[in-house]
């Protein structure tokens, strides 16, 4: 079966130290956030979640996560739940003061990967694949501010392919005045190393923006699509000036300028 007719299913592995995650087209058509294996720390994407003391929401309460708050995947039962028209997932985790509790939560629960600022403000990402390859699938971001408040939510389209894995880097604004961090989330496939696409936000230390995923010249993304983005301080950069550069297979790559309008990066091309 080809990847493009696989796309819509995605099974996501992160790696204990929250900086790679690996996603997995999931061959029995149940939809997992992620695939965790026994062992694995992983985080709450919710302001509020619940454990559970069997794998069913009509079992008896055990107690809260907060969002941000760290579990340990003990087992992955195999039995799944019903949400939003998928299906998830449940996992036996640890949880509490020294791990010292233990239930049932369900995959829609985990965040896919995070990242966190010098400052302590925390980015928790979840995937939601779309019905068809010619469309991003959806990021859902929650941000944990260093104070405890979360009061941020974005969902934004993005381009993700099974088998990609992701690595998140935290950088100073790279000259880009208007905020505090750029925070990379870079997917990468094997099929296509030299081609990545990166996911981007922007933390003014109170807001956060998303740069636009950027749609390949024919509207088809490929396993040799990418894009990346190219900062004032960078490499090629201009003052206050953002730059995408869009790349396909062996191509030429495309210069497209972002001009920020009403806290929004519209693309024009240069």
């Amino acid at each position: 079966m080809k990847v493009a007719n696989r796309i819509s299913l995605l099974a996501i592995a992160l790696i204990t130290s929250g900086l790679l995650v690996t996603a997995r087209v999931s061959a029995q058509q149940i939809y997992p956030r992620f695939n965790f294996k026994a062992g694995d720390t992983v985080v709450n994407f919710r302001p509020r979640a619940t454990i559970y003391s069997q794998p069913s929401k009509a079992s008896a309460y055990v107690g809260p996560l907060s969002l941000g708050e760290k579990v340990v995947v003990l087992e992955n039962t195999k039995l799944t739940t019903d949400l939003d028209g998928r299906r998830y997932c449940w996992y036996v985790v640890a949880f509490g003061e020294d791990y010292g509790q233990k239930g049932y939560v369900a995959g829609s629960t985990l965040a896919s990967a995070q990242a966190r600022t010098p400052e302590g403000a925390q980015f928790l990402l979840s995937f939601r694949p779309a019905d068809s390859i010619t469309q991003p699938a959806q990021v859902d971001v929650q941000v944990k501010q260093h104070y405890g408040v979360s009061a941020i939510s974005l969902s934004v389209p993005f381009f993700i392919h099974p088998d990609d894995t992701v690595k998140v880097r935290v950088y100073d604004n790279r000259g880009y005045e208007k905020c505090l961090n750029v925070i990379v989330f870079t997917f990468q496939n094997k099929a296509c190393l030299e081609n990545t696409r990166d996911f981007v936000l922007l933390w003014d230390g109170e807001k956060c923006l998303a740069l636009p995923a950027l749609s390949p010249k024919n509207g088809r993304p490929s396993l040799c699509y990418g894009f990346s983005y190219v900062f004032p301080k960078d490499l090629q950069g201009e003052p206050n000036l953002i730059k995408a550069k869009i790349r396909s297979g062996k191509a030429t790559p495309e210069w497209i300028h972002l001009r920020e309008q009403s806290g929004v990066f519209v693309p024009e091309k240069n």
